[in-house]
């Protein structure tokens, strides 16, 4: 997908040799970073080189099947002139919803003039995701809790393992989503201007609101261990 602009967003899911060998062509990338963008990376990061930064970012997604959150990948190359997104798994909830903003909106005239604005659309849009992502675990303390009130105390023990290895997960994706944005935030001005720094900050924020509540989370499944606990 080529959306295309004043500036350029290239979106590539499942990355084929074509698929490289077009961003070979198209601008002066590492040879690392092309190699890099050719599967799955294990770790997130964040560097600037001359004309462009690359990030590797992993969003946590709620996983059904497993009945855990689990890292989705995308990779960015970001400069003045282009965004570039490269994903890895076949078209998620969270990004269909975004293709879907995409289209019912004048998208070209307000998101396709400035990189920085385009790159925030983008990643608020998966931060505003994973904050609906965790209203799975809200449910589960809430069904805990009146377990534990209804003398359940044996029944609840598996449920609350469930939910803490869920909690954990999350927590270790979206730590290293924090420190990328904070990166972004650091180098983005440093390469787009200054005045894009707002859109840096305010993702940085909106990281913050959910971590607050995750932590609000684990906060809140310790209680009711111990509580069962006490009850056993």
């Amino acid at each position: 997908q080529k959306f295309k602009g004043k500036i350029r967003w290239i979106n590539i899911i499942q990355p084929s040799k074509e698929d490289i060998n077009y961003l070979k062509n198209f601008h002066s990338f590492h040879p690392l970073v092309l190699r890099e963008l050719e599967t799955y990376s294990q770790r997130n990061r964040a560097e600037i080189y001359n004309d462009y930064i690359f990030v590797v970012t992993h969003f946590p997604i709620w996983d059904s099947r497993k009945q855990i959150s689990v890292p989705w990948e995308m990779d960015i190359l970001l400069s003045k002139n282009f965004l570039i997104t490269i994903s890895y798994d076949p078209l998620t909830e969270a990004f269909q919803e975004l293709l879907e903003k995409i289209y019912s909106r004048n998208f070209e005239e307000e998101y396709l003039q400035d990189t920085a604005k385009l790159l925030y659309f983008i990643l608020e849009h998966f931060l505003i995701f994973a904050m609906r992502q965790v209203a799975h675990i809200q449910e589960k303390l809430q069904k805990i809790e009146n377990s534990i009130f209804q003398g359940k105390h044996q029944e609840v023990i598996p449920m609350l393992s469930f939910v803490k290895r869920d909690i954990l997960n999350f927590r270790r994706i979206l730590r290293y989503l924090k420190e990328d944005l904070s990166s972004l935030g650091r180098q983005g001005p440093r390469l787009l201007g200054e005045e894009t720094a707002p859109y840096f900050q305010d993702l940085i924020g909106d990281g913050l609101r959910v971590e607050n509540i995750i932590e609000n989370f684990k906060d809140t499944i310790e209680s009711l261990e111990k509580t069962n606990n006490s009850y056993i």
